[in-house]
């Protein structure tokens, strides 16, 4: 009986790569969604809420900031621009695989396929596999900034719009941010900040005047150290007696929980 059972499930395997369809390869084999961190600056109307809803055993994801249905067998980057058949005016980014870009393109509201994003950040996380992508720094901040950047006022040139020290900046992730020198900007207003002293390896507070300067530009001692000093900081207080701890070390766990100006760990 035991040998039976192993000639069938030797017949099974060998039968499966001739299974053509969603059938025994999708049972045996499922597919998941994909997996992609999102900020979105709306949320979209879904699509679906079941797997049950989708037609052709397209399964019911979370993707581009909504609940769709994906063809999980098919390569959304490789598909190409659509509009769909509507008329309305929606700025979106398509990725063009030839070209390894994300490109802006007007989306008519209805139809059209899942290439399509609604800003370039979206898109070139998701298609842009080989390429630098913004930083993910969890932070807490104590006041939101004006945003430099949006999908209706995208960067100029290479530079991507980033969530980046509490706001939206346009970042040139070419550059090494915590590398750049202290620079208040030419306008005359008081605006206590802190930069990050590479050679020191520490953070020093400076008053910025309000506009233009660099990135090295920090709402608080604990965003800067977060932000740039990686290999020592596990801990930093983050607003009023609350205190910030990454997971990256644990040799000063015991502290974070304390209301400190400052701690420095690992050291």
């Amino acid at each position: 009986m035991e040998s039976s059972g192993l000639l069938s499930m030797l017949v099974l395997f060998i039968l499966v790569p001739n299974v053509h369809g969603p059938g025994l390869n999708d049972w045996l084999f499922p597919k998941r969604c994909p997996r992609i961190q999102e900020q979105c600056e709306f949320k979209e109307r879904d699509q679906c809420t079941k797997d049950k809803h989708c037609q052709n055993n397209m399964k019911c994801c979370h993707f581009s900031c909504g609940r769709k249905c994906l063809n999980l067998r098919q390569d959304i980057c490789k598909l190409p621009k659509e509009t769909g058949l509507c008329m309305a005016y929606f700025r979106r980014w398509w990725y063009d695989k030839e070209n390894n870009t994300c490109s802006i393109f007007i989306y008519g509201g209805c139809q059209g396929n899942n290439n399509n994003f609604q800003t370039e950040a979206l898109c070139q996380n998701f298609c842009q596999k080989d390429v630098n992508r913004c930083p993910r720094i969890r932070i807490k901040c104590e006041i939101q900034e004006r945003s430099q950047c949006s999908a209706q006022k995208p960067c100029p040139g290479n530079l991507r719009c980033c969530t980046y020290s509490c706001g939206r900046r346009c970042l040139d992730l070419t550059q090494d941010i915590c590398s750049m020198t202290k620079d208040k900007g030419p306008c005359l207003a008081y605006i206590p900040r802190w930069w990050y002293d590479k050679k020191a390896e520490k953070c020093h507070k400076f008053i910025y005047g309000g506009c233009q300067g660099n990135n090295n530009n920090f709402q608080s001692e604990s965003i800067c150290m977060i932000s740039c000093h990686k290999k020592r900081s596990s801990c930093w207080e983050v607003v009023g007696i609350l205190s910030f701890c990454l997971p990256a070390l644990t040799s000063c766990s015991r502290d974070c929980a304390r209301p400190l100006r400052s701690l420095e760990c690992g050291a």
